[in-house]
């Protein structure tokens, strides 16, 4: 037994010693045999256990030498990696510095040191705002406020754009772009700033700002030269044209008569001249607004076609308008551009043909919206194919040669073109030498707002016109030939004025006398028109005059906004030089006039007119009358204005629709004779007839200034 006990304990002595190969050698029926067994059998898995082990720490040993060399390698990139970007950093056609929030330097790289010319030891703890940064950037913040402002906001980019003050004095653009770096703890331990230099764009942006700049010089000086220039031909064709015009009424032989016809014909062909400069100058300028009013576009042919016919009778030509089937005879659009194109082309035809026959006609090329060709075709001299780019452009002909012989600048088809491209169409011309020309105009209309049913048309008004002989009129003018015209025109109008000069004497004059209508120059030596009637409205205030004296504008300026200066100057109404007798009776009648009752309103014998009716209404209504009369009373001189306006702008439609509502709030305050006048103009609103309105805007003007006048006076008893 002890024999056998000691086999055991020699096998885990060995088996403590790490040996695993020697089994214990117990065999027999021995008690201790199966713990010998038992104590191999844990031999052997310890030797397995301890070749795994090796294996493993031979597996583990290896990966650990792999990852040495992998962790060598990596530190050796990122060496070569930090010696790059600090190249990159430092080499980059960028400024890139760092800076405390406070703004001192901290890094500025190779890039900047090159471009600042500060060395990195010289600008290194400097603060940049002084140094190489004035106090204010480009949009005239504080760079120390905006320093502090991100330091405050890390992570968020902040862009400026400044001047920056390099060595030598010199000062270079830069756009900065500039974010806060945090440090563990979250706060901002530096500013990150990265330049790019803009001062070619800068320079760029600058030339073209003074580009710009002297473009709108330019264009200024080019209008107020139109303006002048317009002013100065007008002033004297004032003169040549007035005249004229008075020298027409005078008896005069035949001879003497036709020749002054031409004179008068011919001051007439230099104004139209100087009205297509100025349409030349409008549109150029993007300021020649266009209207869309219902017109009758069979009517614009026929009326062309009698304007016309005369003329081309006197040099024996054929001449015909027809429209063919298909074309519209209501439209939308600008009528009155539409008739001055037409006019246009006519006008060439009969320049340039000495016989044959021209011919106008209208076809429709698309049912809605409706495209129309209007085709004026003569039989004159052509033009040669390769001219005819060169007809549209300005102050341009065809050949030059026909400005002698025929006359004309070149700049009618090229205003004809504008005007057609800016109504949506366009103008294209087909010509061969010696046997005539093809002018197409192309142009779209959109459908008329309401069908328009055909009336007869209301009969003419036969207007027995009165004038205050009475009346005190002053004449404000500075030209001795315009004096002359004026006065002359007022003369032959049964008419006489007072004159003055200059300005300063004429606001004297108002402030001492009273007058009925005064005329003023705004153009005046020493004070112009605008200036005297601003004083003059200021004085009517501040003295309790409880009359408002009427001024009209005379002027030889002719642009956009001319009138609207002068309305607002406090002046109530608008004549351009140079003047025509028809306009000067017009003005006087709105201002002055009175009509006999019986010649423009049917009998009221039967009616309560005026101050009797407003009496009869309070009566009825109490004091319920009082809002009435002060809404009609707020209400008249809108709805004159719109009327006026409807007619300036040939909306007859609107015209009818403002004169019933007139109408019917002045017949039922009892102001019969302003009732039936807006009834008449309703009439020629729904008739499409404009002749006639021209007087009846004249006695429009007397009735609501006499409606006005009798609801003042009734509510002041109030």
């Amino acid at each position: 037994m002890n024999k056998h006990l000691n086999f055991i304990i020699d096998g885990l002595k060995r088996i403590e010693n790490g040996d695993y190969t020697t089994p214990i050698s117990l065999k027999g029926d021995n008690e201790l045999a199966p713990i010998a067994e038992h104590i191999n059998s844990i031999q052997k898995q310890f030797l397995v256990r301890e070749n795994q082990l090796k294996l493993a720490h031979e597996e583990m040993q290896k990966r650990l030498l792999e990852k040495t060399k992998d962790l060598e390698n990596f530190l050796q990139e990122l060496k070569e990696s930090e010696s790059n970007y600090g190249d990159l950093v430092q080499n980059v056609n960028s400024i890139i510095l760092r800076m405390t929030p406070k703004g001192n330097v901290l890094f500025f790289n190779e890039f900047a040191q090159k471009f600042f010319g500060f060395t990195e030891k010289e600008i290194l703890g400097k603060n940049v705002v002084g140094f190489i940064v004035p106090e204010r950037d480009g949009a005239d913040k504080d760079l120390r406020a905006l320093i502090e402002d991100i330091g405050k906001n890390p992570g968020k980019y902040v862009n400026n754009e400044n001047e920056n003050i390099l060595r030598d004095g010199r000062r270079k653009w830069i756009s900065w772009s500039n974010k806060g770096v945090l440090d563990k703890e979250g706060n901002t331990k530096e500013i990150l700033c990265v330049g790019h230099d803009i001062t070619h764009r800068k320079e760029t942006e600058e030339a073209l700002r003074m580009a710009k700049e002297a473009a709108e010089e330019a264009s200024r000086a080019k209008s107020i030269f139109l303006a002048t220039m317009s002013h100065e031909i007008r002033t004297p064709m004032n003169g040549v044209l007035g005249m004229t015009e008075l020298l027409l009424e005078t008896k005069l032989s035949s001879e003497q008569r036709q020749k002054v016809e031409t004179i008068f014909k011919s001051g007439e062909a230099l104004i139209n001249l100087i009205n297509n400069i100025l349409d030349f100058s409008k549109i150029e300028a993007g300021k020649l607004e266009m209207e869309k009013t219902d017109f009758n576009l069979h009517q614009v042919l026929t009326d062309l076609g009698s304007l016309f016919k005369e003329i081309f009778n006197k040099k024996r030509i054929l001449f015909h308008t027809s429209a063919l089937p298909g074309v519209p005879v209501w439209v939308r659009g600008d009528g009155y551009r539409l008739h001055q194109i037409l006019i246009n082309l006519l006008s060439n035809a009969v320049k340039f043909t000495e016989k044959g026959e021209v011919t106008l006609t209208a076809e429709s090329k698309q049912d809605y919206p409706f495209q129309v060709c209007f085709r004026v075709k003569d039989s004159g001299i052509g033009i040669p194919s390769h001219k005819l780019d060169e007809l549209f452009q300005p102050f341009t002909q065809a050949d030059s040669s026909t400005t002698r012989k025929f006359g004309g600048t070149g700049l009618g088809l090229s205003i004809a073109r504008k005007l057609a491209e800016i109504m949506g169409g366009n103008i294209r011309a087909e010509s061969v030498l010696n046997q005539g020309s093809i002018f197409t105009l192309s142009l779209p209309f959109e459908k008329a707002h309401e069908e328009v049913v055909p009336m007869d048309a209301p009969e003419p008004l036969t207007i027995n016109e009165v004038l205050s002989k009475e009346a005190r009129i002053l004449l404000i003018e500075d030209d001795p030939t315009n004096q002359e015209v004026i006065m002359g025109m007022l003369k032959h109008l049964g008419m006489n004025a007072e004159l003055v000069q200059n300005g300063s004497e004429a606001l004297a004059k108002l402030k001492q006398e009273s007058y009925s209508l005064v005329f003023m120059d705004c153009n005046l030596p020493d004070m112009d028109g605008y200036s005297i009637c601003k004083a003059f409205r200021e004085w009517e205030k501040t003295n309790g005059s409880d009359r408002r004296t009427p001024i009209v504008a005379l002027t030889a300026y002719a642009m956009i906004g001319d009138r609207e200066k002068c309305m607002a100057a406090g002046m109530d109404d608008y004549l351009s030089k140079p003047l025509r007798g028809r306009e000067l009776r017009a003005a006087l009648l709105r201002w002055l006039g009175e009509a006999e009752k019986e010649d423009i309103l049917p009998n009221q014998e039967n009616r309560v007119e005026g101050s009797a009716a407003l009496r009869e209404i309070r009566i009825e209504l109490g004091e319920e009358a009082i809002p009435i009369m002060k809404n009609f009373l707020k209400d008249l001189k809108i709805r004159q204005a719109s009327i006026k306006n409807a007619i300036e702008k040939k909306q007859l439609r609107q015209l009818s629709r403002e004169a019933h509502t007139l109408k019917g709030a002045s017949l039922s305050l009892g102001f019969n004779r302003l009732g039936e006048l807006a009834k008449k103009f309703e009439e020629l609103g729904e008739s499409r007839q404009i002749e006639g309105t021209e007087e009846l805007l004249a006695y429009l003007t007397i009735e609501t200034n006499h409606a006005n006048e009798t609801l003042r006076k009734e509510l002041e008893k109030t």
